[in-house]
C-alpha cells in the first residue's frame, strides 16, 4: 500500500500549494533519486559505492526497522554465495533496457536476462 499523509500546515512543495488538511501520497520509489544531491550521477544506475544518497529501504527515524542489520547481513551473505558458486554470470545482453514493474511502492525489475557459461557449453536461464 502507498503512504498517505495528511498535510497539518500549508505548505509549498516544488510549484505546488498543499493546504492543511490535503492527503499527500508518499511516493518511496523516487526516494534517493535527488539530482541535486548526486550531481552528475546516473540515478537509474545501481552504484553500491554512492555514498552521499540516503536510501529508505528500512525506514527512518522511530519507524526504522529492526530487522535491517539482518536483512542486511543475509542481502551481503546472498550475494557472496551467488557470485562464488556462478562465477561466470553475466547479463545476457547489457545494452537491453530493463523492463521496471509498474507498482507504485516497490521497484523492482520484470525480468533479468543472464548468462552462465560453463565448461561444457552455455547454460541460459531466465531469472525472475
Amino acid at each position: 500500500m502507498t503512504p498517505t499523509r495528511f498535510a497539518t500546515e500549508e505548505f509549498r512543495l516544488g510549484e505546488e500549494l498543499i493546504r492543511a488538511g490535503e492527503t499527500v501520497t508518499v511516493s518511496l520509489t523516487s526516494a534517493g533519486r535527488d539530482a541535486s544531491v548526486e550531481e552528475g550521477a546516473d540515478l537509474d544506475e545501481l552504484n553500491v559505492l554512492r555514498d552521499r544518497a540516503r536510501h529508505v529501504s528500512f525506514g527512518h527515524g522511530i519507524h526504522y526497522c529492526i530487522g535491517a542489520p539482518l536483512a542486511r547481513l543475509e542481502g551481503a551473505i546472498a550475494l557472496q554465495v551467488l557470485l562464488s558458486r556462478l562465477p561466470t554470470l553475466t547479463w545476457e545482453d547489457p545494452t537491453e533496457p530493463v523492463a521496471w514493474l509498474p507498482a507504485g511502492i516497490t521497484r523492482g525489475p520484470v525480468r533479468l536476462r543472464v548468462r552462465l557459461t560453463a565448461a561444457g557449453g552455455v547454460r541460459d536461464p531466465e531469472v525472475r
